[in-house]
């Protein structure tokens, strides 16, 4: 409607307006009518059609004003587009004229043009750069180019790029491109980066050029170089340039060496001919050079640096080297190589002699005609030489009778029991029997398959009829492979050695033997501890050893010691002796074991060698002993206390009865001597004195018996008394030390202990000669201490013998087991002239 008011009478849209609005408002007011009264009222309709009127005549004005501003409006914006697109089409006609310039500037070069953020997101690239990869614009921009590079020259353009700043924008690099095909190219880049006003890097411009080509000449020219270098440097012959007035130019090491001189030496000499040691010869034969154009191999002696002089062999061009005649000679040392000649004679003369004089039999043979018997068995078609010679024992014989010797040591006629040589090859024949045969058999076979080298056992006979044993090596001359007509043998009699073999495997039959009854094993374990070899399995058979481990045969509770001692020799490296116990089912085996580390040829622990003893019955025998020991200690025990008791039971009878018996008849002699006459009165105080006299022995032998002390008051008092009656009887320093701790004991420990040291202190008095003797005690925890010191003689402790205490007594071995018995102690410490003390140690009593 807008537009046809551009173009129509704007007066038109005043009816259409008015038509407009009392049709909308009849229909308005109808739809009102209804929805007020229900029905249609002529009223309404009317107000709706005059209201109708009125809006059309208020808002027209104003549309049409609008409409004729909008028109003008637009009639501008034609003339301004119009305006614009002239100026677009001379603008559009320069930006064509500048594309076309930039294209032939950019798109037409050869050299590659890209621009990219600065994550390597392209933005453009010319055509050269899209011939180049085989792509288009399309595939490449707004990719990232970095994974055409790879990844150590991406670190390097990386680097290069980040480092460029507003002051230095630009910057070269060489770097290297994985191409289309996959193949890796150089490329030379100028990368320049491109900062905003704030000095923000926005993105890089760079432009490239392809430098494979530069670089594989540069290669190709280094390893050029680099080659004729090493062929200069390192050539085995002397190589020099020199100018034709001597002048040296270039020089190898080689042309050095012989003469012993250094580069340092050489510049000091002005002139070539300084090295001659005739210094005329070089123009001598400079001029034969000129007349032939050229030198081969002229004998020249040279001069050494200590003044002596060597032959060589001297070979002289004449070359161009920066537009002048140059001389390039080539110098050979042929000092070493007559010393070789002289050599090599000697050596063939020391060969000559080795051979007649060598202890080896040693012979050369012609074989060339079991050669041509080959070859015509292979016309035949026969290619399985050992199925033939196998089934045709006369083919061997045949064989044998084409054998030539050629030439044969003494040692070969000794061997033989041959005469001469001439014997020995007329008789050559005699010398195979049939067990031969099998040998010469593999020898035709090894050479019918073109072996060079063949060596095995063999026998023969003497001329003599007898039988020996060889080790059979030959070996075809260098030279002669396809004739065969040179062959070297060598024998070795081993006769003796299979005499010997013979005895010693039967030596190793009864060895066997006695193993196999014997409780030894011998085995091999690998790093896993699997068996690889035993001997001897005692209880099973090898093969039901090999490959399985320990925990395969005992109970795995017993085993693990057996596993980590193991374990410790293969970590360690070191052998280890144990007894271990293992257990199987419901029995118990005790084994002495030896483990050592098993190594491979290169010294690397490879498993472990093992040796391993039954000694279960030995066990169970030293158990038995235990047992026998236990009961005869505590036999022994049980003895004393009833001898302790028994003295004890007599002491007592001796106080009770004899004791007090005496006493009273002293006291009836007493009476009897106060009652009596005179006469009698002498011999009744005799009797009485005698009577004293047992009374008082009767006492010490009642005291010595049961010492009432150690039963009545205890064991420290016991001994004090025990102490000062030595001190009193034998005239000894004696002192006492107690700590004054409570010591409970049981009767049969406080005997034992008080017996002891009675035996210790009677041997001090009779061999120690002291002048002192010390008893202390002490409590240590649960356990009563004893020391008995003396000042005496001392002896070596760690030789004691039985000697050192009387026959009378324990002995240091009674005492020792008795101690034992008691879960106790002795222990002894003494030195020649440093006195003796004696050490006991028992368990207290605990409630």
């Amino acid at each position: 409607l807008i537009s046809k008011l551009k173009t129509i009478n704007p007066w038109h849209y005043l009816w259409i307006g008015i038509l407009g609005s009392v049709i909308l408002g009849l229909i308005l007011n109808t739809i009102q009518s209804y929805l007020w009264w229900g029905f249609l009222s002529g009223d309404l309709l009317l107000i709706g059609v005059i209201d109708c009127l009125f809006i059309p005549l208020l808002l027209t004005p104003v549309i049409i004003y609008f409409v004729r501003q909008n028109a003008e409006l637009e009639k501008l914006a034609k003339e301004l587009q119009i305006t614009i697109l002239k100026v677009k089409e001379s603008e559009g006609k320069k930006l064509r004229e500048s594309q076309a310039l930039y294209r032939s500037i950019v798109e037409d070069q050869t050299e590659f043009i890209n621009r990219f953020l600065p994550d390597f997101t392209v933005l453009f690239v010319n055509e050269a750069a899209c011939r180049y990869f085989n792509t288009s614009h399309d595939e490449v921009v707004g990719r990232n180019f970095l994974y055409l590079l790879p990844p150590e020259d991406q670190i390097r353009l990386r680097e290069l790029l980040f480092s460029l700043t507003p002051e230095n924008p630009s910057a070269e690099i060489e770097h290297r491109v994985i191409a289309p095909d996959g193949s890796i190219c150089w490329q030379q880049w100028t990368n320049r980066a491109l900062f905003d006003g704030n000095g923000n890097l926005v993105q890089f411009q760079a432009v490239g050029r392809d430098i494979t080509r530069i670089k594989q000449a540069e290669v190709a020219l280094m390893d050029s170089e680099e080659m004729y270098r090493i062929l200069f440097e390192h050539a085995p012959i002397g190589i020099g340039n020199a100018e034709l007035d001597g002048t040296l130019i270039a020089y190898n090491d080689a042309i050095l060496a012989p003469g012993g001189y250094t580069r340092d030496d050489i510049a000091k000499i002005k002139n070539m001919s300084e090295l001659y040691f005739d210094v005329a010869e070089r123009e001598k034969i400079i001029d034969i050079a000129r007349r032939q154009g050229f030198l081969d191999q002229y004998p020249v002696k040279f001069r050494r640096k200590n003044g002596t002089h060597y032959d060589s062999l001297l070979s002289l061009r004449f070359v161009k080297y920066k537009g002048r005649t140059c001389t390039q000679a080539m110098v050979e040392d042929v000092t070493e190589k007559r010393k070789a000649e002289e050599a090599l004679q000697k050596s063939e003369k020391r060969y000559r002699e080795l051979f007649e004089d060598s202890p080896i039999s040693i012979m050369e043979m012609n074989m060339s005609g079991i050669k041509k018997y080959l070859d015509s068995l292979r016309s035949r078609g026969i290619t399985d030489f050992r199925k033939f010679f196998g089934n045709n024992i006369e083919a061997v014989r045949e064989c044998m009778a084409l054998i030539k010797v050629l030439e044969m040591n003494s040692a070969s006629l000794d061997m033989f029991n041959a005469e001469t040589g001439q014997e020995l090859t007329e008789n050559f024949n005699k010398i195979f029997d049939h067990d031969s045969f099998n040998f010469l058999k593999e020898d035709l076979v090894a050479l019918a398959e073109g072996r060079r080298l063949h060596e095995h056992e063999s026998v023969g006979r003497t001329l003599k009829g007898e039988k020996i044993y060889v080790f059979l090596k030959w070996q075809l001359v260098p030279g002669f492979e396809e004739t065969l007509s040179r062959l070297i043998v060598s024998l070795i009699d081993m006769t003796r050695s299979k005499q010997l073999e013979h005895s010693l495997r039967e030596s190793e039959d009864r060895f066997r033997i006695a193993l196999s009854n014997s409780p030894i094993v011998i085995f091999n374990q690998d790093k896993n501890l699997r068996y690889t070899w035993v001997y001897n399995p005692r209880g099973f058979s090898t093969d039901d050893v090999i490959g399985k481990t320990d925990s395969d045969f005992h109970d795995l509770e017993s085993v693990d010691q057996l596993i980590e001692i193991k374990r410790r020799v293969l970590e360690s490296g070191t052998a280890i002796k144990k007894e271990v116990r293992l257990k199987r089912g419901n029995e118990t085996f005790y084994y002495d074991c030896m483990f050592e580390p098993l190594y491979d040829s290169d010294g690397n622990i490879k498993g472990i060698n093992g040796v391993a003893i039954d000694v279960t019955k030995r066990k169970e025998d030293e158990e038995l002993i235990r047992s026998y020991q236990h009961q005869l200690g505590r036999l022994i025990s049980q003895l004393t206390t009833v001898e302790e008791r028994s003295k004890r039971n007599i002491a007592v009878d001796l106080h009770d009865n004899i004791g007090q018996t005496l006493a009273c008849a002293n006291m009836m002699l007493g009476e009897l001597h106060k009652s009596s006459a005179g006469d009698i009165s002498k011999p009744i105080d005799e009797v009485r004195r005698l009577i004293e006299e047992i009374i008082r022995y009767t006492r010490s032998l009642t005291f010595e018996l049961g010492n009432p002390l150690l039963y009545e008051i205890g064991l420290e008092v016991a001994l004090e008394r025990l102490g000062k009656d030595f001190q009193n009887k034998h005239g000894l320093k004696f002192s006492f030390e107690d700590d004054r701790q409570p010591k409970p004991l049981k009767d049969e420990t406080r005997i034992l202990l008080f017996q002891t040291v009675r035996e210790l202190t009677i041997n001090v008095v009779k061999h120690a000669r002291a002048q002192s003797l010390t008893i202390s005690l002490a409590r240590k925890d649960n356990m009563i201490e004893i020391s008995v010191k003396d000042d005496g003689t001392g002896f070596d402790a760690s030789v004691i013998k039985e000697e050192f205490i009387t026959k009378s007594g324990f002995g240091i071995f009674s005492i020792r087991e008795r101690m034992k018995h008691i879960g106790g102690s002795i222990s002894i410490s003494s030195e020649p002239g440093a006195g003796t003390r004696v050490t006991l140690t028992a368990p207290l009593e605990t409630s």
